[in-house]
């Protein structure tokens, strides 16, 4: 009853007296759990908490929502990579380093979970044989000529860009903290995966080795076995008298990386956390104005290469990164030059299991769909943007993340020059549209986003022919197109008119000069650098697009002459 009194006695059923607690615990109003302290051996008494384990596995493809918010001693990662294929790689873990991958003959881990891995008998560097390179210093993006100086068959056509990696390299020490991207290739000797029949090989992660043969320094193992994520929340008193509460990570609480750009200012970042991540997310607080990134990124996946601006991909609104998975992106340029390094954050809420509804982002798609693949591009207008090629507003094509992608068809539209995957326009109603693919594959563009386009056309200039667009059109081609198809719209939503003629001349293919402008064209002539007409076409009233053949390579100087007057332009002619 109310007037009940009660004696604390330093004996329990069971336990000798000194082995209770000399006082009462505090905090009784929290529910508790018995623990043996590990100082002095004696019970007492701590909060109980429902997210705690001793060691944590998850295994290969399995995700694991806010780890930071579990109380473990020691995590474990299965990572299944496909062999024979250059990879884009992340780890969520702490104190990994390029020797750690390895793994049984056969390409399983023959250890028992839960049991510290060391180099053995039992293991092979050879079935699987690992290749890694990293990104940093030593790598740089290599853009396609734009002159007479480009391979013949690709001369003139819009540049766009591919990786060039480090050299492969052996070095066991060599770090790879959590939140950098790296590559990894798996070769095995004998053909498939053992026990799975499945081509691939698995990994498992942290490694108990003190050394390897191949190392150039100590190896860092400086919070092995624990995921970077968990410093989201405050892990000073996980297991005191606090409130429960107080481990929970805050809508500012972040953990940061610092990455190496290539000198030319690319950065590859990794997915550190055990779900997926959204760009979206990670682009608000890396982005932006504020933020050390430019709002671009590339990344390769199954399907093929994805490229974005930080509100949205070529294929979608929103794009997640795997876990164990990496993505490009470009530095912000620091007093006019690339920094030696950037630091990137990563809040609790990028993480999540399943993507989320869409955002309703206003653009124009274009998807390329292969045999091996596919890509897509994206059109978005807006007041604040400019007609030509702007970095760091638009993103560039790149044809080859990892130096060895597959051949998939590249879908680009074109200003400036450049192959762009996302271009973001003021006014241009004329936008040059081509594929870059491989001879005699075929493969469709698909159309989506027509309705953000006030009457748009696809015009091919090969033929002279309009088809209105509408949403899902569908366009089976082969092989590569360049100079062909252009997309035309009589108006644009919410963009001003435009204020002058925009007129684009190249050379695609040998001996011929491709011409669009945003006025009616009326006469096209093409003169040597010495005043030599070497051809000239007239046109009837409507055409926007058109094309010279049988003409001589070399410089030259094109005269287009529109309802505004005569513009002239320089190009070498294929």
């Amino acid at each position: 009853g109310d007037d009940d009194t009660y004696e604390w006695v330093d004996e329990v059923e069971g336990y000798e007296p000194s082995k209770v607690a000399d006082s009462p615990t505090e905090n009784i109003q929290y529910d508790l759990v018995a623990v043996e302290d590990e100082d002095t051996g004696k019970l007492t008494t701590r909060h109980f908490r429902t997210a705690e384990a001793e060691q944590l596995h998850l295994e290969a493809g399995a995700m694991l929502l806010h780890p930071e918010l579990l109380l473990y001693d020691k995590a474990w990662t299965d990572v299944r990579v496909a062999q024979d294929e250059w990879l884009l790689t992340a780890t969520p873990l702490n104190g990994v380093v390029a020797g750690d991958w390895y793994t049984g003959t056969g390409g399983t881990e023959p250890t028992p979970y839960f049991t510290d891995i060391t180099f053995d008998d039992s293991h092979s560097r050879l079935d699987p044989l690992v290749f890694q390179r990293g990104w940093g210093a030593q790598a740089s993006m290599v853009y396609s000529a734009y002159d007479e100086t480009q391979d013949a068959d690709t001369v003139g056509l819009p540049a766009y860009a591919s990786t060039a990696w480090t050299s492969v390299y052996n070095d066991a020490s060599v770090a790879q903290q959590s939140g950098e991207g790296f590559s990894v290739e798996a070769e095995l000797s004998s053909g498939g995966t053992y026990g799975t029949g499945t081509d691939s090989v698995t990994f498992r992660f942290p490694k108990a080795d003190d050394s390897y043969t191949y190392q150039s320094v100590a190896l860092s193992r400086t919070g092995a076995g624990k995921l970077l994520v968990s410093d989201l929340s405050d892990r000073s008193d996980e297991y005191g008298d606090a409130d429960a509460s107080s481990v929970y990570p805050s809508a500012s609480s972040t953990v940061s990386v610092t990455l190496t750009p290539s000198p030319d200012g690319y950065c590859l970042v990794g997915n550190p956390f055990t779900a997926k991540m959204s760009l979206r997310k990670f682009f608000e607080v890396n982005g932006g104005d504020d933020g050390a990134l430019k709002d671009e990124y590339w990344v390769e996946t199954s399907m093929g290469p994805v490229a974005g601006e930080g509100s949205f991909t070529t294929l979608a609104d929103d794009y997640y990164i795997e876990p164990y998975a990496a993505f490009f992106v470009e530095a912000k340029e620091v007093s006019g030059e690339v920094p030696e390094s950037v630091s990137v954050s990563f809040t609790y809420d990028m993480q999540t299991l399943d993507a989320a509804p869409s955002s309703g982002v206003k653009a124009f798609f274009i998807k390329a769909t292969g045999s091996l693949g596919q890509s897509g591009a994206a059109v978005q207008y807006s007041e604040e943007a400019q007609d030509s090629y702007s970095s760091g507003e638009d993103v560039v094509l790149m044809r080859s993340l990892t130096g060895h992608s597959r051949p998939v068809p590249m879908v680009y539209t074109e200003a400036g020059g450049k192959a762009l995957s996302v271009n973001r326009l003021r006014s241009l109603s004329v936008i040059p549209l081509g594929v870059y693919a491989s001879d005699e594959e075929e493969y469709t563009l698909t159309f989506q986003g027509v309705d953000y386009l006030s009457e748009p056309v696809l015009y091919d200039a090969q033929e002279d022919t309009k088809t209105p667009l509408e949403d899902g059109y569908e366009l089976p081609l082969e092989g590569s197109s360049h100079g062909r198809y252009y997309i035309l719209t009589t108006a644009i939503e919410e963009a001003e008119s435009q204020q002058e003629t925009d007129i684009s001349v190249s050379s695609r293919r040998k001996g011929e000069v491709s011409v669009s402008s945003s006025e009616e064209i009326r006469r096209v002539e093409v003169f040597s650098v010495g005043g030599l007409l070497l051809g000239s076409l007239s046109l009837d009233e409507g055409r926007v697009a058109c094309s010279l053949e049988g003409l001589p390579g070399g410089i030259a100087i094109v005269h287009v002459t529109t309802a505004e007057g005569m513009t002239s332009r320089k190009l070498v002619v294929k």
